[in-house]
């Protein structure tokens, strides 16, 4: 493995594009391959041997494709197969999940809300991560059944999508949350609709975003992986519903439009 080879990213669908602006963003030399599992999308409502196996065979792709770190852009997927990813393969394997620690930390009022896939809401690794991190909060957790089809669809800004993330987020701001986490990499699509819900409360949002992107360069240079050739860098954007292996270019107009949504 050498540096100029790429980064590969995978989520179930369009929401990693959240992680990967932030990785173009910070370490903007890289090659970065993303790969949408939208054929398999959503991975909330699938069983966890289901998520694993999905798991799998993307990264086994990605390491196909050359990928010299992979970054597993899905919360639903890490809840459920992380530790079988860095059982199987032998290459650094980042991982995201809600950010509980961060959220727990700064909380003032004591009561830090998590809003997530249903799959990643009843797994055993949340659960711990919340025992390891609540830090003596109380953490409310929601899961957001329907949200991610309103992404992957296109319509996270219609008022549909508002008002099912009021019906979700209301009865946590009436529990006093001061912190709400974006446990699920599609939300912050949401982020406008989100932040109307919460205004009147003084609820700060966290995504973990950028946390992904500064691990990921530490990664990099700890396993001098760091690409420094400024003329390497480009993005291949792959979709499981397109067997072609080229660039498809609904994938990458997604990401062009997320950048929109958060500049």
């Amino acid at each position: 493995m050498n540096a100029a080879n790429p980064i590969g990213i995978f989520d179930s669908g369009i929401g990693g594009v959240t992680i990967l602006l932030e990785i173009e963003r910070l370490l903007p030399n890289e090659k970065i391959i993303y790969l949408s599992d939208d054929k398999n999308c959503p991975y909330g409502t699938k069983k966890r041997q289901e998520i694993i196996d999905l798991a799998v065979k993307n990264t086994k792709l990605l390491i196909e494709l050359g990928a010299k770190v992979i970054i597993v852009a899905c919360n639903t997927a890490t809840m459920a197969a992380v530790t079988t990813l860095r059982k199987q393969f032998d290459i650094p394997i980042i991982a995201i999940e809600p950010a509980v620690k961060p959220a727990s930390s700064a909380s003032k009022s004591g009561v830090v809300g998590i809003i997530a896939t249903k799959a990643s809401i009843e797994s055993d690794h949340l659960k711990t991560l919340c025992e390891l991190h609540s830090l003596g909060n109380t953490i409310v957790t929601q899961a957001g059944v329907g949200l991610v089809a309103f992404v992957e669809n296109d319509e996270h800004e219609s008022q549909e999508a508002y008002l099912l993330l009021k019906k979700y987020l209301d009865p946590m701001i009436k529990k006093g949350i001061d912190h709400l986490v974006l446990g699920c990499t599609h939300y912050p699509f949401f982020r406008k609709h989100i932040e109307k819900i919460v205004a009147s409360s003084n609820i700060t949002i966290i995504e973990p975003a950028a946390a992904i992107a500064k691990q990921l360069k530490n990664v990099l240079a700890q396993n001098k992986l760091t690409n420094n050739c400024s003329e390497d860098n480009d993005i291949l954007f792959l979709s499981t519903s397109d067997t072609s292996l080229t660039n498809n270019e609904r994938v990458k107009a997604r990401y062009e439009q997320y950048k929109k949504i958060k500049p």
